[in-house]
């Protein structure tokens, strides 16, 4: 069981490796700070907080906002709320 919810708080995060950011899925937007995040709107246990930090542990991650922006059309990712 602890697997499922360990799996389950896992997939509220999705990472684009093309922009280098992580997206919240619940609130649809890409994440400044995952662990603030984590602890500011979601009421994990300490457990599935780390198991969270420690799957997007080491992965290359820009802040939102030093994302580059596309020179050509990209598509859309179905993640993140229309601006």
């Amino acid at each position: 069981m602890a697997g499922q919810a360990t799996e389950s708080a896992i997939d509220q995060f999705e990472y684009i490796l093309s922009v280098k950011v992580v997206v919240c899925k619940q609130h649809q937007y890409g994440l400044r700070d995952l662990k603030r995040h984590l602890l500011e709107h979601y009421g994990f246990s300490r457990e599935l907080r780390d198991a969270v930090m420690e799957r997007h542990a080491g992965l290359d991650i820009v802040r939102p906002e030093d994302v580059s922006l596309p020179t050509e059309r990209v598509e859309q990712f179905d993640c993140l709320q229309e601006p």
